[in-house]
């Protein structure tokens, strides 16, 4: 995917609708990841991390 495709799939779904998706995406990363190296692993947790902040762009974009 690349930053036209991105672009188009923003107008097509609104960016709060991408947003959630990502955040989503994070989170299957998150979880499968857990299965394989364990809950506390590093890659778990950042993309843990990631869905966080992805979760908190969604509410700032809620809420204006």
């Amino acid at each position: 995917m690349n930053n036209d495709d991105l672009k188009q799939m923003v107008d097509e779904l609104g960016l709060k609708a991408v947003v959630s998706l990502l955040a989503t995406i994070c989170i299957e990363k998150a979880e499968g990841i857990k299965t394989t190296q364990g809950y506390n692993s590093v890659p778990s947790k950042a993309w843990l991390n990631d869905s966080a902040k992805l979760r908190a762009t969604m509410v700032r974009l809620v809420n204006n």
